[in-house]
């Protein structure tokens, strides 16, 4: 479903593409992502995870939340994608061809990427990584830092969608 729904978007050739993803990393992010990158042909996915709004983080190779690692929260308890550990790959249950890496490593050109944050300014600083050869994938979080990051406030005076050439399509 994911790979035909981005086929068909691609088709309105998209500015970028946003995957809202779940802040804790629960779901099938990994499949879902390799299957928009072959159906997008693009090169490389980006996820920021957590919400550090809402005191979800990413220190080092570790997602906590509330301060402490999430393994050690209520999200164990999860019915069908429990936080059995608190590393960020393992959560996401992926290989090592996934990487995580910090803003003082080089970004890789390809391949699904996680990016580290523990705080608002490193998801304006991923969001400043990203091209026209990246999905981004993450939470709410980011994707209120998205838009605040590609508009700027404008007044107005007569809404009208037909004629302002510029489309958000939200799914989920």
């Amino acid at each position: 479903i994911v790979h035909d729904l981005t086929i068909r978007l691609q088709r309105l050739k998209p500015r970028f593409l946003f995957k809202k993803i779940d802040s804790v990393l629960r779901g099938n992010i990994i499949e879902e992502l390799q299957s928009q990158l072959t159906a997008s042909g693009l090169k490389r996915a980006l996820i920021v995870p957590g919400n550090p709004h809402h005191s979800k983080k990413v220190i080092g190779d570790t997602f906590h939340y509330n301060g402490q690692p999430i393994h050690l929260s209520d999200f164990a308890n999860d019915p069908t994608f429990p936080a059995l550990s608190s590393n960020i790959v393992e959560l996401l249950r992926a290989d090592e061809s996934i990487s995580l890496i910090k803003k003082e490593d080089k970004f890789p050109s390809t391949g699904i990427i996680i990016g580290a944050a523990e705080n608002e300014d490193d998801l304006k600083y991923w969001i400043s990584k990203t091209d026209n050869n990246t999905l981004l994938a993450g939470s709410a979080n980011l994707f209120t830092t998205l838009l605040e990051y590609l508009t700027s406030p404008q007044k107005i005076e007569t809404p009208d969608p037909e004629t302002t050439g510029r489309r958000l399509f939200v799914f989920g």
